[in-house]
């Protein structure tokens, strides 16, 4: 088997009785994580991807003060239960960067195990592995995500009202900064900038979407257009907006995790929720 890529570091662990509700990240891999993720890592959200980079998984992590420890936390029940982990199995987790990891599963034998119901050979690690690797089930977009090109400065498509900052560090998936107009909860729609909508498939969709927030919570909303091509938005917005304590000029974040027919976004705001 060819070797992990080198610019990625990677543990391995074996999975042991309780490994469901109780599964952390080795200490000495903390260093990895960079020394701003290492500092304000507990409360966060990362994501987890199969083999093959076509299934994704939300889990929140937590610090735990006493043992130094960082424990993988809600979410990652599913993640157990979808790729029916068992005692004895063992895992490699690649980062990627700010908590993104590819997973590669391997039973008792000492084989790699693909994801159940994938009868595609377990694919060997990429030594060209990448964050843009991420696959969409869009079949208009050849499989692929359009990475929004990142720079040091925010992407703004719109100019924000506020002079807060939303507490977000891009890690490889499309994303927009915007902010919440005034009409927002009045007309229950939050706005995509358009740019950001045309680029990465979402314009003239006409669908179910999953919203997660900070808390790692789902929020099913809708995706809709106007007839006339020229704005996207978000519909049932009012309660969710309601319940993240939004004010009109607040600065959001819009981060495209998974494409495809119902498209799965994490949002963040101003303030930790």
């Amino acid at each position: 088997m060819e070797s992990f890529s080198n610019k990625n570091p990677h543990f391995f662990q074996p999975l042991l009785p309780g490994f469901q509700s109780n599964f952390s990240i080795p200490k000495s891999f903390l260093k990895h994580l960079g020394k701003e993720m290492e500092e304000n890592v507990d409360g966060k959200l990362a994501i987890l991807r199969n083999n093959r980079a076509d299934r994704i998984w939300m889990v929140k992590v937590g610090f735990d003060e006493n043992d130094k420890r960082l424990y993988i936390e809600k979410g990652w029940k599913k993640f157990c239960e979808d790729y029916d982990l068992q005692i004895g199995d063992f895992l490699v987790f690649m980062h990627h960067q700010n908590l993104v990891f590819d997973v590669f599963v391997f039973d008792p034998s000492m084989c790699e195990r693909p994801f159940p119901g994938d009868h595609h050979q377990p694919t060997k690690p990429s030594k060209k592995a990448d964050l843009s690797s991420l696959k969409s089930n869009n079949p208009a977009k050849n499989g692929l995500f359009k990475k929004v090109k990142e720079s040091k400065k925010p992407i703004k498509y719109d100019t924000a009202c506020s002079e807060a900052e939303v507490d977000f560090t891009p890690r490889g998936f499309p994303y927009c900064h915007t902010f919440v107009k005034q009409y927002c909860f009045k007309w229950g729609g939050m706005h995509l900038p358009m740019k950001f909508a045309r680029e990465n498939g979402l314009a003239k969709k006409w669908c179910n979407i999953t919203l997660l927030d900070r808390k790692g919570d789902e929020y099913q909303l809708l995706l809709r257009y106007h007839s006339h091509g020229t704005s996207v938005y978000i519909g049932k917005w009012r309660q969710f907006h309601l319940n993240h304590n939004l004010k009109t000029g607040d600065p959001v974040v819009f981060e495209l995790i998974s494409s495809g027919k119902n498209p799965t976004l994490n949002f963040y705001s101003k303030l930790l929720q």
